[in-house]
């Protein structure tokens, strides 16, 4: 209804159009539930659609972003400057997001402190090359191949040392303090 709205009123063509989610829920996998306890696919991979102003075209784009780069995107494409400190790529840049560690944390949940002792942990992934690496304050490592598996069932850092090295090295060097 609402591009149905736009259309009529003439202004479809030339809008920017975002559809996101802050995030995902998890229903028992992992033997979590709800949300904000992890940095597995579940929790972390969201649906992204952008309709960019007098896009014609639609075009799949399998690149994985961060939510950081929408406010760029939005800033390019009104023609605003885009600030170089910012965390975010625009997305009309796919020749640079492709080749850029993205990141996610999950930090422990207060409310559940006292519950249970899973929860009090920090968890970071970095991504990169189709490949993601899972880092927690306890000490967890585990690298996933999402392309291979993408429901991160099978850790492959034995396996790939170098590309896990690699990657532990772009998780501490890029996460936040």
């Amino acid at each position: 209804r609402l591009f149905q709205m736009l259309r009529e009123n003439g202004v479809y063509d030339n809008s920017l159009i975002i559809v996101t989610a802050d995030h995902g829920e998890v229903f028992g996998e992992r033997s979590l539930m709800e949300h904000g306890v992890s940095v597995y696919q579940d929790q972390v991979h969201v649906p992204l659609i952008v309709k960019y102003p007098g896009q014609q075209q639609r075009k799949d784009v399998d690149i994985t972003v961060s939510l950081v780069d929408l406010f760029p995107t939005v800033l390019d494409v009104i023609g605003a400057p885009v600030p170089r400190r910012l965390a975010g790529i625009t997305l009309r840049k796919a020749e640079h997001l492709a080749t850029r560690p993205v990141y996610a944390e999950s930090y422990a949940l207060w409310q559940k402190w006292g519950v249970e002792e899973r929860f009090i942990d920090v968890e970071r992934a970095v991504y990169l090359g189709g490949l993601k690496m899972v880092l927690t304050t306890k000490g967890r490592r585990e690298l996933y191949d999402l392309a291979a598996d993408p429901n991160e069932t099978r850790d492959v850092a034995a396996s790939k040392p170098e590309q896990a090295a690699q990657l532990v090295g772009a998780t501490l060097s890029g996460s936040r303090s």
